[in-house]
């Protein structure tokens, strides 16, 4: 797994914070990373809406971001070769651990972060709080 190294500076940063108890969450997410590096002149990555798509869900579905009054948190960092997303969430909800799941094929869920890991470069939990990034090639 290939990582940014944690001195190199982005060319550009954004962040927003979005209300986790709203499924319509998910989409204004796609919509704000992919109008955010349309207005930075960076082409979005045919890959990238379904990855944002897949972390965001997550964090509603199974954080206390979810819950009422949740907020997920994206930031968007622009370096070079790659972009790379941080989707913060609130942490675990009560009684339950965050886990990657090893889906049966009989199973109907539980394959996103399988399609997260085959499309990024790299990927997994944020070193500080509650959360995942993945990075991918510009």
């Amino acid at each position: 797994m290939i990582t940014l190294s944690a001195t190199q500076a982005p060319l550009r940063q954004g962040r927003r914070t979005l209300p986790g108890e709203d499924l319509g969450s998910v989409s204004k997410a796609r919509s704000w990373v992919t109008g955010t590096l349309l207005r930075w002149e960076v082409e979005p990555p045919e890959e990238l809406p379904m990855l944002v798509s897949e972390l965001v869900t997550n964090a509603i579905k199974h954080t206390r971001s979810g819950l009422p009054d949740g907020r997920v948190t994206l930031r968007l960092d622009i370096y070079g070769d790659r972009i790379r997303l941080v989707v913060k969430d609130a942490g675990p909800r009560p009684g339950r651990r965050v886990r990657r799941g090893d889906p049966s094929p009989e199973d109907t869920h539980g394959r996103g972060l399988l399609l997260v890991e085959a499309l990024s470069l790299a990927w997994g939990p944020i070193n500080t709080g509650s959360g995942v990034f993945v990075e991918i090639s510009r």
